[in-house]
């Protein structure tokens, strides 16, 4: 019998101790059970807005003057194509997001445009604090289609053709008496009619439009003076939909204004 009752005993202390362990332990692996929950929304919203200013600064090389849809901006601003509703769309549900959109020169081709995103993260938990989070994007401005703020996409205009100036009529060489075989040239007989000098087309330089949205591509390859064929195609997988995927021909080719310009773009589904 007193044997038993030792036995009993030590379990019970042994119970105890395990209790005892495992409330000191508890607060620590809640601790970084969520901090690790934390950190993967924080590393989440980091990662969407990095994406969202990206989005941004490609839709800006085509259309720098469209940063968003404030009354004034030309009617092709309008969502979704100004760069302020395609980085609110990357950034999802981030929380206190602010768009910055600032340009070097005066927002011409080949100046470069910078888009800076702003937001704040909340956490769920009370002993994390809220963190500022900012990223940006740069991409260099192509032909845009919109040329300044309110102003409608440009429209081609004929180049000045210059009037062909008739040579002056020749006049006929007279026999040389010491050769009686040597004829007047019949071709420059006095009167003749001058023939017309072609004149050479207006030409322009063919801008990169592939992955552009279709829409965007559209706008700024007609304001060049192109005629765009269109095709759809089946979407891949990983990209976008209505996405240009093709363009022929291709950029820097210099062509006729007026001439056609043949892009394909994924299906919206």
């Amino acid at each position: 019998m007193p044997i038993r009752r030792a036995d009993a005993h030590d379990r019970d202390r042994e119970h105890g101790q395990s209790l005892a362990e495992f409330a000191v332990i508890l607060p620590f692996m809640l601790f970084l059970i969520l901090g690790g929950i934390e950190l993967a929304r924080l590393f989440t919203m980091q990662v969407s807005l990095a994406n969202g200013a990206r989005e941004g600064a490609a839709l800006g090389a085509v259309l720098p003057n469209c940063p968003d849809q404030a009354p004034g901006r030309p009617i092709l601003c309008r969502d979704p194509d100004n760069v302020e509703w395609r980085v609110r769309n990357e950034a999802g549900s981030a929380s206190a997001v602010t768009v910055a959109t600032t340009c070097t020169g005066s927002c011409g081709p080949g100046d470069y445009l910078t888009v800076t995103v702003n937001g704040v993260y909340r956490p769920l938990f009370p002993f994390v604090p809220t963190v500022a989070l900012g990223t940006g994007a740069t991409s260099r401005i192509v032909n845009p289609g919109i040329v300044a703020d309110g102003a409608a996409p440009p429209q081609p205009t004929a180049s000045p053709t210059a009037s062909p100036t008739p040579p002056p009529t020749p006049t006929p060489t007279p026999t040389r008496t010491s050769d009686p075989l040597e004829t007047l040239d019949p071709s420059a007989t006095p009167g003749s009619t001058p023939r017309p000098t072609p004149t050479p087309c207006p030409e322009v330089k063919v801008i990169n439009v592939v992955g552009s949205n279709k829409n965007v591509a559209i706008t700024a390859l007609g304001g060049a003076g192109l005629v765009i064929d269109a095709v759809e195609v089946p979407k891949p997988q990983g990209i976008g939909a209505n996405q240009v995927v093709f363009q022929d021909p291709g950029e820097n080719a210099s062509v006729c204004r007026g001439s056609s310009i043949t892009i394909k773009y994924t299906s919206p589904n």
